[in-house]
């Protein structure tokens, strides 16, 4: 019997409905195994709104974080794993920018 592959276990263990970690897991080993990118049309601000907890969890107590959303702003077409690992990168590299300006 083969072992599943570790999406599958993943599922298993978040469940049936994905999850924002769930879906940046995915994402993730997607990106590591240069998988096909699939865009799709979504909101850009609907994104920020759904990475809200873990954007605080990267940025730490220390660093507060407001989303100020444009209501006017329109939709996007791209890979939503892809957008958030561009926002996640955006988010470590301000901390460790804001951490050095302190110390």
């Amino acid at each position: 019997m083969s072992r599943p592959r570790f999406e599958e276990r993943a599922s298993t263990r978040f469940g049936k409905q994905p999850s924002a970690a769930h879906g940046l897991l995915i994402s993730f080993l997607a990106y590591s195994r240069n998988q096909v990118l699939e865009p799709t049309v979504l909101q850009f601000n609907a994104v920020l709104e759904d990475m809200d907890d873990i954007l605080r969890r990267v940025l730490g107590e220390d660093i507060a974080l407001d989303l100020l959303l444009d209501p006017n702003l329109g939709w996007v077409k791209v890979d939503r794993g892809q957008l958030q690992q561009i926002v996640l990168n955006l988010a470590g590299t301000l901390a460790t920018l804001c951490r050095r300006e302190v110390a």
